[in-house]
């Protein structure tokens, strides 16, 4: 079920595309994170789901996050640095 949701809500990239570029994932970083206290937050399995489709490793995620001043909250596995 929760699989289902986290579907539900993740904003996913284009299919026809192989090859993420930087400018991409950036976009879809912002288009999932949420304004929350006047900043920018993305949740742990959504960043997790886009590094799986966007063919990623999380760290690149994590360093594209910190770059934006996007925070990853409710970390669930330590991936992320």
């Amino acid at each position: 079920m929760y699989e289902q949701l986290i579907n539900l809500l993740l904003k996913r990239p284009a299919r026809k595309e192989k090859k993420t570029t930087e400018g991409k994932l950036k976009e879809l970083i912002h288009d999932n994170a949420k304004l929350v206290r006047g900043q920018k937050r993305i949740a742990c399995s959504i960043a997790l789901k886009i590094a799986v489709e966007t063919h990623v490793s999380p760290k690149k995620v994590s360093r594209i996050c910190s770059e934006e001043g996007v925070k990853i909250r409710s970390c669930m596995l330590d991936c992320f640095e």
